[in-house]
């Protein structure tokens, strides 16, 4: 059996039909509509599309404040570190020894060299006073005389330029010599000044040497023989005499 197509209108055709009629119902029957002039009704009456909907603006980005990063709180400057350099403790230093004088060590040296007679004319004497010595020479050698002040600088009394040889004979000797036409005089600095006679049986001129390079270079010949430690290597060396003498103002009272 033949579907009945034209029995029943579609709702479309039906709304279409309405508004034919001005959306009133028509007292007449409805003519005998075709297949076309159906079509041609659904066409017209087919409902209208809504427009596209228009795409949706881009989003916004969100207002939102960013939360800025997180500032350190400000540290307050650092003073510069002090110097780092390496600090010792305190330590006690260790005793220093002091250089024995000149004066002490050749007072040493003589006490430990075979004896040698030194006899002063006295035992005191004023700047400017003469000096006069004895010796008593046990043996042929050289002989070197020498006085050392309150000041510990030596000073060659013998030789000199008057006497530049100091090769001797044995036996008495006075000194000044009588061949030494200026005479030996006391000098300052005041105070206890202490003459040295040495005799070695080398050749041993201290005055050369004072000379040549001052009281400096005296010390520095005579050295090793302060050095020279036992009594036994000293008496080898020299025949030595000592004695003090005190060196007195031109004016005033004189011990």
């Amino acid at each position: 059996m033949k579907p009945r197509r034209n029995s029943l209108l579609p709702a479309a055709a039906m709304a279409a039909l309405c508004l034919l009629g001005g959306g009133q119902a028509l007292a007449a029957d409805p003519p005998a509509l075709d297949q076309k002039t159906i079509d041609e009704l659904l066409k017209k009456a087919e409902p209208t599309r809504p427009p596209a909907a228009e795409p949706a603006p881009p989003s916004t980005p969100s207002l939102t404040t960013p939360t800025p990063p997180s500032v350190p709180a400000p540290v307050a400057p650092v003073s510069p570190e002090p110097s780092l350099q390496a600090v010792t403790p305190s330590e006690e230093p260790a005793p220093v020894a002091t250089p024995a004088s000149l004066g002490d060590s050749l007072w040493e040296l003589v006490q430990g060299s075979e004896p040698l007679t030194l006899t002063p004319d006295r035992t005191s004497h004023r700047v400017g006073e003469r000096l006069a010595l004895t010796l008593n020479i046990p043996k042929a050698g050289y002989l070197n005389i020498l006085g050392v002040g309150p000041d510990d600088q030596p000073k060659v009394l013998y030789p000199n330029k008057y006497v530049p040889d100091n090769q001797v004979k044995p036996g008495e000797m006075k000194f000044p010599p009588p061949n030494m036409p200026v005479a030996i005089k006391a000098e300052e600095p005041v105070g206890k000044t202490r003459l040295f006679a040495l005799l070695s049986e080398k050749p041993l001129n201290l005055y050369t040497v004072a000379r040549d390079g001052g009281a400096a270079a005296v010390a520095e010949v005579l050295e090793p023989y302060l050095d020279s430690g036992e009594k036994a290597d000293r008496r080898a060396l020299f025949h030595g005499a000592r004695l003090e003498l005190q060196v007195c103002p031109t004016q005033g009272p004189c011990p």
